[in-house]
């Protein structure tokens, strides 16, 4: 396997382990219920919560069902609204 295809690899890995804990980092508490939408190049997750009393609403496009398992457990283990 040649250098930049390793590279290319190591990015999408760092990317997804970002992408698992940005709820998490963009909300400090959730509602309830979460949304997720099946697309042609991934898994689309809806949140809604609150960040420094305001309301907001984060979307997050997940790649592969591996990045979803991991969004999914990152909004469970937060605190609820």
């Amino acid at each position: 396997m040649s250098g930049w295809r390793k590279r290319q690899i190591a990015n999408s890995i760092e990317k997804e382990n970002i992408m698992a804990h940005l709820v998490s980092q963009l909300l400090d508490k959730t509602q309830e219920s979460f949304t997720v939408t099946r697309c042609s190049n991934g898994f689309i997750v809806e949140q809604s919560g609150r960040r420094d009393e305001d309301y907001k609403t984060v979307k997050l496009l997940c790649s592969d069902r591996d990045v979803l398992n991991e969004v999914i457990t990152d909004i469970i283990n937060m605190p609820m609204d």
